[in-house]
């Protein structure tokens, strides 16, 4: 172990200390960058009933996902490339007609989210998917 002190020692010799700026430095960025509003074409709205999946995402990665009936991808694949999305999402909950939600107030929100839009090559996948997850 004592080599790998030495090492540290020697090298925080060698090398200066970064100056600690970071608060200086946020107060100089802006809050927003880019346009006032979303470039075309978005933004795109996605709308569909959640489907059941393999439930790996939440299984292996711990990452639960919602995903989109295929209906509800055309809007998206049709004017974007596959890849990794950041928007918005919200749940909308079927109750019979005059039948209160059972979901607290909060969960109707507008929620951050990721959304992976793809064939997931890891899992080998040969349809497309779109799988949203809300970040809370």
């Amino acid at each position: 172990m004592a080599d790998r002190d030495d090492l540290i020692e020697e090298m925080d010799e060698i090398r200066p200390n970064a100056p600690m700026r970071t608060e200086t430095f946020r107060l100089n960025r802006p809050m927003i960058v880019g346009s006032e509003a979303p470039d075309d074409p978005f933004p795109i709205r996605m709308v569909g009933e959640v489907q059941h999946g393999f439930k790996r995402g939440s299984r292996e990665l711990g990452c639960h996902t919602a995903n989109l009936p295929d209906d509800a991808i055309a809007p998206m694949t049709s004017k974007v490339k596959t890849g990794i999305y950041f928007g918005y999402a919200r749940v909308h909950p079927e109750c019979p007609e005059g039948t209160p939600s059972e979901m607290p107030e909060e969960d109707f929100a507008v929620w951050p989210m990721v959304m992976s839009i793809g064939w997931n090559p890891f899992y080998k996948n040969e349809k497309l998917t779109a799988e949203v997850h809300i970040i809370h």
